[in-house]
Formats: C-alpha cells, sequence, structure tokens
C-alpha cells in the first residue's frame, strides 16, 4: 500500500490567522465529505482555542 498522504502544516506568528485558516479547511472538508486527521501541538498548559473545536471529531 503505497498511497501517499498529503500533509499541511501550519505555522505563523500569533494573530497571523492559522486558526482561521484551518477552521476554513475543515469546513471545505465538511463540504466534500473528506475526513481530515488534525494534531494540535499546543505549547502551553492550557489550549486556548479547544472551544473553536469542540464540534469536530478530532
Amino acid at each position: 500500500m503505497n498511497k501517499k498522504i498529503p500533509v499541511y502544516l501550519l505555522s505563523g506568528f500569533l494573530g497571523s490567522g492559522k486558526t482561521t485558516v484551518l477552521l476554513e479547511m475543515l469546513k471545505y472538508c465538511k463540504e466534500y465529505q473528506l475526513k481530515p486527521g488534525l494534531v494540535l501541538n499546543e505549547v502551553g498548559s492550557v489550549n486556548v482555542e479547544r472551544h473553536l473545536f469542540q464540534t469536530e471529531k478530532i
């Protein structure tokens, strides 16, 4: 099984729009019935954006 899986890495400065882009990508995936996998790397001890992904199956 040599099927390649596309991977997208979002990075950038604080306030640069990473979360906005990620949420738009999730909307796109839902529209086209795609099932993305997400890996969130929170450096802090508290995930301050947790509420943005509560409706997502992660």
